[in-house]
C-alpha cells in the first residue's frame, strides 16, 4: 500500500516549513549585526555624554567659587571702607561683587537645575548671602549715618563671622558633592570607554558566532532532510509489507514483525476496540503464557483505554524491572522505555498498539510512529471492511440455503391441500346447511352492528363534548394564571399601604405596652404586648409575601455592591451567637483561605438567604452543633448553573445537626406554603415561604441553592453565587424611586380614594400652631399619612416639642416661611412638591438652610437626601425607639451650640488655613496629618463633620474610611472630601460610598468649603463671620446651579419652548427640544447623552402618555428622569402620569423656583460627581 494524500501533503508542508525557518533565521542575524552596530554607536554616544558632564561639574565648581568671591569681597571692601576711616575708593570692590552676585547666582542656578540636593543647598547658600549682605549693608549704613569709626560694630562682626562660616560650610557642602558626582562620573566615562573597548571585542565575537550559528542551522537542516529521507523509505516498505487481501490477525502480526526486523523493537502488541472491550489481534516478542494481561481487557480504567478515548499517544519512560521481561535462550533485560499509540481512522480510534524498546525515547522514531500509525489504521479498517463484507455474503448464502429448505417444504404442504380439498367437498353439504344457520346469525350481527353504530355516535358526540371542556378548562387555566399575575402585581404594589396602618399598629401598640401614664392594667399591657408581637409576626409574614410576589411579579430589584466577607460573617456572627447559647449549641463560622476580601453582591438579599438558612438550622436543632462554612465549592457538589467556573464562585454551606428532611419531602419544602411537616399536629410552625423566597433570590442572583439532608442526622443548605453577581434582568423591573405600579383600574376603588384625599385636602390635622412662643422647640412634621402623623405629634410632645403638621410639600413651604421651625421631620412620598424637592428648597435659602431635616419615608433615597443636608434617614415602618432617636438628633442639634469639626490634612500649612477658614465661635477643630491619629480621634469623641485629604502619609484617605466603615465602635461623622487629587471615576464610585461631598482644590474651592461646612452642621448663616458669609455669597456667584446637563423639553409650543430655554439656559443647563412623542424617541435613539426629560403631555402625534411609555420600554433608559408638565388640572393627572413612567409632576403653568428645586433633586450638582 502506498503512502496517502494526507502524509505526503503533510511532508510537503513540513518541508516548506524547514525552507521558511531557514529564511527567517537569516533574517534574524541580519537584524542582530544590524542591532549589534547600532549598539556600538550608542555606546560613543554615551562616552561623548560622559565628558560632557565631567566638564560640566568642573564649570559648577568654579561657579561656586566666583560666588564665594564675590561674598569675600563685599567683605574686603566694607573693612577697607571702615580701616580707611570713610574712603568710599575702598567700596569699589563691594559695589562690583554685588553687581556680580545676581550674575553668577544665576548662571549657579542655570548649572545645577537638575540636581534637587544641590538646587536645596543653593537656597540655603542665597538665603546665607541674603544675611550676609543685610548685615553688611546694615553697618555700612549705619558707619555713613554715625561717622563713628573708632571701633568695628559687633554685630557685624559676630553675625557677619557665624554667616561667613555658614556661607563657606555651604559652598563647601557644594563642591564636595560636585566633586563626589565629578568622581562618579569620572567612573562612568572609563566604564563607557572600556565598555566600548569591550563591545568591539564582543561585536567581533558575536560576528564569529552567528557565522557558527548558520553553519550549525544548515547542518541541522541537512540532518532533518535525511531523517525525513529515512522516514519516508522506512514508511514505503512498511506500505509494501500491509498490501495485499490480509485479515486483521494477519495485518497486525504483519504490522509488528516489520517494526521488529526493520526498527528493532523486541516487543510488541495491537488491541482492536470492539464496544466498550479490547481484543489483543497480534503480539511479538514474547510468550503468550507469559503475558501480563489477559487476550480481552475492558477499555476503561486502562492506560491504553485512556489513549484510545483522549486519541494522545503516551510513552513510558523509567520503568521499573519487574514491568516486563523481554527474554531470549540467552537472557532477559528490561525495556527502557513503552510506546503506547492510537490508530485512528475518520476521528475514530479503531485500534491501539503497544511497543517496548531497549533505547530511550527518541523525536525520530517518535515522528516515524505518528506517521506509520496512519497506515496502520487505513489498512486495519480496510481489513475490517473486507471482514465485515466476506459475514454478510455467508449470512447471504445461508439465507439463500434456508430459503431452498422453505420452499420443498412448502410442495409437500400443497400435496396435503390438495387432499384435504377432497374432504372439504364432502364436508359441502354440510356447510350449506349450515349456511342457513349463518343467514339467521348474520341478521342477529347486523341488528347489534346497528345498535355498535348508534352507540359510536353516542361516543363522538360525548368526545366532542370532552373537546369543549378541555378548551374551557384551558380558558380557565389562562385565566387563573394571568389572575395569579394579577395577584402577585397587587400584593408588590401593596407594599406602601400595607406597611402605613402595620407601621401605626406596631408603634401605638408599643406606647401602650410602655405604659408611661401607669393607667392601663397589668393585663390590658399584657394585650398590648401580645398585639405588638402578633403585629411584628404579620410584618414578617407580609414582608415575605411582598418578597416572594414582587419575584414573581418581576418588579424585585437588585442592587450590586461591594460586600466584604469578614465584615459579613462576624456581623452573622456576633446577631445568631446569642441564640447559639441560648439552647446550648455549638456555632461556629469559618472563612477559608483563598478566597476574595471583598465580592460584589447585593448585600442585603444575600444576608436574608443566610440569615433564613440560620434561624432554620437553629429552628430545628435542639442538640449538637450548626456551622457555617464559606468557601469554594466542592467538586463533588453537582450544580446546574456556572459548571464550568467553579473558580470564581463562593460557597456558603450551613450545616446543623437537627431533624433532617426526608428524601420525599425535600422538593416539597421548596415550594410557596410547604413545608416538611404539614400535619395539624405538627412540632414546628411557620408559612413555607422563606425558602421559596430563598430560591428565587438565589437564582436573580445568578446562583444557585442545593439541598443535601437525611432524615434524623441534620440538614445541609449551601448557596452558591459568582465572586461578581449580575443581576439576572427581571421581566417589566422598573427601578425608579417614585414609580406608580400597573393595576387594573377599579372604580370602587378609585372612588373610595378620590374620596379619601377629598377629606384630606377639607380637614387640617389639630397642631400646636396657635400656642407657640419664642423660646418653645418646634418641629415641622410633614406627612400625608393621618394616622402616622398622629403618632409623630404624639411622640414629639413627649419629647418636648411643640408641633407643626403638613399634608403636603406647599402647606410645610407656607409653615417654613411663617414659622421658622426649629427642626423639620419629612416623608418622602408627598401630594405636590416632593420630599427631595422640599429639602432642596430648605437647603438652598439663607433662612432655613440650618433647619435640621429628618427623613422617615417608605422609599429609598437616602443617598440624594444626605448628600443635599438631611440630618438621618429612617425606612418604615419604624419602631418608637427609632422615632424617638429621630427627635433625640434634632434636640441634640438644636442644642449644642458648639460643633466640632475634625480636619485630616497632611500639610501642616493647609491645616491651619482650614482650620482659620471654618472658625468661629460656634466651631471647635481638631487637625491631624495621620489617618491613624484620625481613627483615634473618631473612636474617642463625636464629629459634626470630617474634612478629608485623599493623599495621607501612612495611608490613603479611601483606606481610612474603609477602616472608620469596618470598625463597629465608630460612628462616621458626615465626610467632606477636599483635595487636589485627580479622580478616576471607579474613585468617585468608592467614595460616594462614604462621602457627602466631594471638592476639588482650585481657585475658588476655599469658598465653596466653607458653604459645605456650614450645611453638614446646620450653622444659621445669619450668625457666621462677615468674612464666612462673604465665602459664602461668592462661592453661590462663582458656581452656576447646573454645569452643562442636557436636559430633553419635549413641547410642540413654541412659546413654551422659548420661555423654558430662555430660563434655564443661563442656570447653565443645555436644552434640546422635540416637538412631539416620536421626535423625542428619535433624539434619544441618537444617545446624544440626555441626562433628564421634560415632557408636555398635550401632543399631536403621539402624546406624553405613550412617549413616556415607549421609553421606559427601553432597558437603557430605566433610570432615565422624566419630569411630567401638564396643562390640565384635573385629579388623576399625577397619578396617571406617575403609571406612565414619569418620576415627578408639575403643573402648568410652571412655578420656575418648583420647577428648578425639582431639576436639582434628580440632576446632580454643579461640582458634584
Amino acid at each position: 500500500m502506498s503512502l496517502t494524500p494526507r502524509s505526503l501533503l503533510k511532508n510537503f508542508r513540513e518541508i516548506n516549513a524547514d525552507f521558511a525557518k531557514l529564511r527567517l533565521t537569516f533574517i534574524a542575524l541580519g537584524i542582530v549585526i544590524l542591532a549589534n552596530a547600532t549598539w556600538l554607536v550608542k555606546s560613543f554616544q554615551e562616552v561623548k555624554e560622559g565628558q560632557r558632564w565631567v566638564d560640566h561639574t568642573y564649570e559648577v565648581i568654579a561657579q561656586i567659587e566666583k560666588v564665594v568671591t564675590a561674598v569675600v569681597d563685599q567683605e574686603t571692601g566694607f573693612r577697607g571702607f571702615f580701616l580707611s576711616r570713610g574712603d568710599t575708593r575702598f567700596l569699589a570692590p563691594y559695589q562690583q561683587a554685588k553687581a556680580s552676585l545676581d550674575r553668577d547666582v544665576t548662571r549657579l542656578e542655570y548649572l545645577i537645575q537638575d540636581n534637587a540636593f544641590q538646587v536645596t543647598n543653593l537656597n540655603i547658600l542665597k538665603e546665607t548671602m541674603n544675611d550676609k549682605h543685610i548685615i553688611l549693608e546694615g553697618g555700612l549704613q549705619r558707619l555713613l549715618d554715625t561717622k563713628d569709626y573708632s571701633k568695628y560694630d559687633p554685630f557685624v562682626l559676630n553675625e557677619g563671622r557665624v554667616a561667613m562660616d555658614k556661607l563657606r560650610s555651604i559652598a563647601d557642602s557644594m563642591k564636595n558633592e560636585e566633586k563626589r558626582l565629578l568622581e562618579l562620573r569620572l567612573q562612568d566615562d572609563a566604564v563607557s570607554t572600556r565598555f566600548v573597548d569591550r563591545s568591539l571585542y564582543a561585536s567581533l565575537v558575536m560576528n564569529l558566532i552567528l557565522a557558527l550559528v548558520a553553519y550549525l542551522i544548515l547542518k541541522r537542516n541537512a540532518k532533518t532532510r535525511n531523517e525525513e529521507t529515512w522516514i519516508q523509505e522506512r514508511l514505503s516498505m512498511l506500505a509494501l509489507a500491509l498490501s495485499g487481501d490480509l485479515d486483521l490477525e494477519e495485518l497486525g502480526k504483519k504490522t509488528l514483525q516489520h517494526f521488529g526486523t526493520e526498527l528493532n523493537v523486541p516487543v510488541s502488541s495491537i488491541y482492536h476496540i470492539e464496544g466498550s472491550s479490547m481484543k489483543r489481534i497480534a503480539s511479538f516478542g514474547f510468550d503468550e503464557a507469559l503475558l501480563y494481561s489477559s487476550r480481552e481487557r475492558e477499555l476503561d480504567n486502562t492506560l491504553m483505554g485512556e489513549v484510545a478515548q483522549t486519541r494522545i499517544p503516551q510513552w513510558l519512560d523509567n520503568l521499573p524491572k519487574n514491568y516486563l521481561r523481554i527474554s531470549s535462550d540467552l537472557g532477559s533485560i528490561p525495556p527502557k522505555s513503552v510506546a503506547i499509540y492510537p490508530l485512528i481512522v475518520e476521528n475514530q480510534t479503531i485500534a491501539v498498539m503497544e511497543i517496548g524498546l531497549l533505547m530511550g525515547r527518541e523525536p525520530l522514531l517518535e515522528r516515524l510512529m505518528e506517521r506509520s500509525s496512519e497506515i496502520i489504521a487505513r489498512n486495519l479498517s480496510a481489513a475490517e471492511n473486507r471482514s465485515r463484507l466476506q459475514n454478510l455474503l455467508e449470512e447471504t448464502q445461508a439465507q439463500a440455503e434456508e430459503l431452498q429448505t422453505q420452499q420443498e417444504e412448502l410442495r409437500v404442504t400443497n400435496e396435503e391441500l390438495t387432499e384435504q380439498a377432497s374432504a372439504l367437498n364432502l364436508s359441502q353439504d354440510k356447510l350449506i346447511q349450515q349456511q342457513e344457520e349463518l343467514r339467521q346469525t348474520n341478521d342477529q350481527l347486523e341488528d347489534q352492528a346497528r345498535i355498535l353504530r348508534d352507540q359510536q355516535d353516542a361516543l363522538e358526540v360525548k368526545a366532542s363534548e370532552l373537546e369543549d371542556a378541555k378548551s374551557t378548562l384551558e380558558d380557565r387555566a389562562k385565566a387563573l394564571e394571568q389572575a395569579s399575575h394579577y395577584k402577585s402585581e397587587f400584593l408588590a404594589n401593596m407594599s406602601h399601604e400595607l406597611r402605613t396602618p402595620l407601621n401605626s399598629m406596631l408603634i401605638l401598640s408599643t406606647l401602650l405596652r410602655e405604659n408611661s401614664d401607669g393607667n392601663l392594667s397589668e393585663e390590658q399591657v399584657s394585650f398590648a404586648s401580645t398585639i405588638h408581637t402578633a403585629g411584628n409576626d404579620l410584618l414578617s409574614l407580609i414582608n415575605d409575601i411582598l418578597d416572594l410576589s414582587k419575584v414573581e411579579a418581576g418588579k424585585l430589584d437588585i442592587y450590586i455592591e461591594p460586600i466584604s466577607l469578614k465584615s459579613m460573617v462576624q456581623s452573622l456572627k456576633k446577631n445568631f451567637q446569642p441564640l447559639a447559647m441560648s439552647k446550648q449549641l455549638e456555632f461556629e463560622i469559618t472563612l477559608n483561605e483563598g478566597l476574595p476580601h471583598e465580592i460584589e453582591c447585593d448585600q442585603k438579599r444575600l444576608e436574608q438567604i443566610l440569615r433564613n438558612f440560620l434561624s432554620n438550622a437553629f429552628k430545628f436543632t435542639e442538640r449538637g452543633s450548626i456551622k457555617v462554612d464559606v468557601s469554594r465549592p466542592a467538586p463533588s457538589l453537582n450544580l446546574v448553573r456556572n459548571q464550568d467556573k467553579r473558580q470564581s464562585l463562593i460557597a456558603f454551606r450551613v450545616t446543623d445537626t437537627g431533624i433532617g428532611i426526608p428524601a420525599e419531602k425535600q422538593k416539597l419544602i421548596f415550594e410557596a406554603f410547604s413545608q416538611a411537616d404539614s400535619s395539624t399536629s405538627r412540632k414546628y410552625g411557620g408559612t413555607g415561604l422563606g425558602l421559596t423566597i430563598c430560591r428565587e433570590l438565589a437564582a436573580l442572583l445568578g446562583g444557585e441553592m442545593i439541598l443535601q439532608s437525611e432524615f434524623g442526622r441534620g440538614s445541609v443548605f449551601t448557596l452558591v453565587i459568582p465572586e461578581i453577581c449580575v443581576a439576572v434582568e427581571m421581566k417589566d423591573s422598573q427601578p425608579q424611586e417614585f414609580r406608580q405600579r400597573e393595576v387594573a383600574p377599579i372604580s370602587i376603588m378609585s372612588d373610595i380614594k378620590a374620596h379619601e384625599e377629598s377629606a384630606v385636602e377639607t380637614k387640617r390635622m389639630s397642631d400646636d400652631r396657635d400656642d407657640i412662643k419664642s423660646d418653645d422647640k418646634v418641629v415641622l412634621i410633614v406627612e400625608d399619612d393621618p394616622v402616622f402623623m398622629g403618632i409623630l405629634s404624639s411622640t414629639a410632645r413627649r419629647m418636648g416639642f411643640k408641633v407643626l403638621s403638613a399634608l403636603d410639600g406647599e402647606q410645610a413651604l407656607s409653615d417654613l416661611k411663617h414659622y421658622q421651625p426649629s427642626g423639620v421631620l419629612l416623608d418622602m412620598k408627598l401630594p405636590g412638591v416632593s420630599g427631595l424637592g422640599l429639602i432642596e428648597t430648605i437647603k438652598s435659602s439663607s433662612e432655613t438652610r440650618h433647619i435640621p431635616v429628618h427623613v422617615i419615608s417608605g422609599v429609598d433615597v437616602s443617598q440624594n437626601a444626605l448628600r443635599m443636608g438631611a440630618l438621618g434617614y429612617l425606612m418604615k415602618p419604624v419602631s418608637s425607639d427609632q422615632l424617638r432617636g429621630a427627635f433625640q438628633k434634632i434636640e441634640d442639634m438644636i442644642s449644642r451650640r458648639v460643633r466640632r469639626v475634625l480636619i485630616v490634612e497632611d500639610d501642616e500649612k493647609q491645616r491651619h488655613a482650614i482650620s482659620r477658614l471654618i472658625q468661629g465661635s460656634d466651631v471647635e477643630t481638631d487637625a491631624v496629618g495621620l489617618a491613624s491619629q484620625a481613627q483615634d480621634l473618631i473612636r474617642k469623641n463625636l464629629y459634626d463633620c470630617m474634612i478629608l485629604d485623599l493623599r495621607l502619609p501612612d495611608k490613603s484617605g479611601l483606606e481610612l474610611l474603609d477602616a472608620i466603615a469596618q470598625d463597629k465602635t465608630t460612628i462616621r461623622p458626615p465626610v467632606i472630601v477636599y483635595t487636589g487629587k485627580e479622580l478616576s471615576r471607579d474613585e468617585i464610585m468608592q467614595l460616594r460610598r462614604y462621602s457627602d461631598s466631594i471638592i476639588i482644590k482650585g481657585v475658588k474651592s476655599p469658598e465653596r468649603l466653607v458653604d459645605e461646612v456650614s450645611l453638614f452642621l446646620h450653622r444659621v448663616e445669619a450668625h457666621l463671620p462677615e468674612t464666612q458669609q462673604q465665602a459664602i455669597l461668592e462661592s453661590r456667584k462663582a458656581n452656576k446651579p447646573f454645569n452643562g446637563q442636557k436636559v430633553l423639553l419635549v413641547d410642540d409650543d413654541l412659546r413654551n419652548t422659548f420661555a423654558l430655554m430662555s430660563a434655564l439656559e443661563p442656570k447653565g443647563l443645555k436644552i434640546q427640544v422635540a416637538r412631539n412623542g416620536f421626535e423625542a424617541l428619535a433624539k434619544l435613539n441618537e444617545g446624544d447623552g440626555v441626562d433628564l426629560v421634560l415632557m408636555d403631555i398635550m401632543m399631536p402625534e403621539m402624546d406624553g402618555y405613550t412617549a413616556m411609555k415607549e421609553i421606559r420600554k427601553d432597558p437603557k433608559k430605566q433610570s432615565l428622569p422624566i419630569i411630567a408638565l401638564t396643562a390640565k388640572a384635573m385629579r388623576g393627572d399625577q397619578e396617571r402620569c406617575l403609571e406612565a413612567g414619569a418620576n415627578d409632576y408639575l403643573p402648568k403653568p410652571i412655578d420656575l423656583e418648583r420647577l428648578l428645586s425639582v431639576l436639582k433633586a434628580w440632576l446632580p450638582q454643579s461640582g458634584e460627581f
